[in-house]
């Protein structure tokens, strides 16, 4: 490498003289030339000024490869360091809002459930009118008509609800009259204490009205009686609450961690020494095990 950059200085140099000397060649024959077409007897002329040569840029030299390390050494100089350019932050894209998805025309979409109506609560009354034929009244559509009217008026009477809210049924042995009382909200426990305090009352007017229906006695068999009503309501009756099974619980190491302890179900399980029950009182053990978190092999066949 020292020689390469040896040589190029050397020609560099030669170059430089050689320019030289074309240049002091070319003002020679300048001067020459204007000595010879200059006449014998001429004014002076202006003497020509010889041009100044621009003066020789000495190359730099090249970086000499350090010999001992230390001396004699051509520094090459130091390349200031490239900033690395500064990255822009990337700002984090806005999510667009879900769109909840409309249900299509004819898609099976889930309904939302129906919330479970509200009951009401009735106050029943229950009488039999003795001594009256259930055919032969039923079979008189205006005869039952009245029938049914004379009753619900009777209930009018003794419990002083309105007629609206009194609804009659008639079955058959000799005539049972159901009378559905519609107590007004939150008053169905006392419209059945009221009732139930009078029902002696119930009974006369029921037995007063049935006899004076026009043509009963057309489909009675003898005197008319009425039962002593009884009461009741038709509000739900509460399930019973069933008590929580208790979680099995896990089996613990000596130091209070769980084990997943391995437990095998030796029992076989239907090879003809077990009956049903067996079978299924087993499947029930094992599947205790298996929600205790307990891992579990079972022997034979199920």
């Amino acid at each position: 490498m020292m020689a390469t950059t040896v040589a190029r200085v050397f020609f560099v140099v030669v170059a430089l003289q050689l320019l030289a000397v074309q240049a002091s060649n070319d003002t020679s024959n300048s001067t020459n030339t204007t000595a010879n077409s200059t006449p014998l007897v001429s004014p002076t002329a202006t003497p020509t000024v010889a041009p100044t040569v621009a003066p020789t840029v000495a190359p730099t030299a090249a970086p000499t490869e350090c010999q001992d390390n230390v001396t004699n050494c051509t520094v090459a100089p130091t390349v200031a360091p490239t900033v690395a350019p500064t990255v822009a932050p990337t700002v984090a894209p806005t999510v667009a809002p879900t769109v909840a998805p409309t249900a299509s025309a004819g898609a099976n979409v889930t309904a939302a459930p129906t919330p479970a109506p509200t009951m009401q609560v009735l106050v029943v009354v229950s009488m039999t009118v003795n001594n009256v034929n259930f055919d032969s009244l039923s079979a008189n559509a205006t005869l039952l008509s009245n029938f049914k009217t004379e009753m619900q008026m009777a209930v009018v009477e003794a419990t002083g609800v309105n007629a609206s809210q009194v609804n009659i049924t008639l079955s058959k042995g000799s005539v049972v009259v159901r009378a559905e009382i519609t107590p007004a909200p939150g008053q169905a426990a006392a419209l059945e204490t009221a009732v139930g305090a009078n029902t002696t009352g119930l009974q006369t007017a029921a037995a007063s009205k049935a006899a004076a229906v026009p043509g009963i006695t057309a489909v009675s068999s003898g005197p008319i009686t009425v039962s002593l009503p009884t009461v009741a309501n038709t509000a739900p009756t509460a399930a019973p609450t069933v008590a929580p099974t208790a979680a099995p619980t896990a089996a613990t190491g000596m130091n209070g961690s769980n084990t997943n302890a391995t437990t095998t179900a030796a029992a076989t399980l239907g090879g003809g020494s077990a009956d049903g029950a067996m079978r299924l009182a087993a499947l029930d053990f094992v599947t205790m095990l298996a929600c205790a978190g307990l891992s579990v092999t079972v022997l034979g066949s199920m």
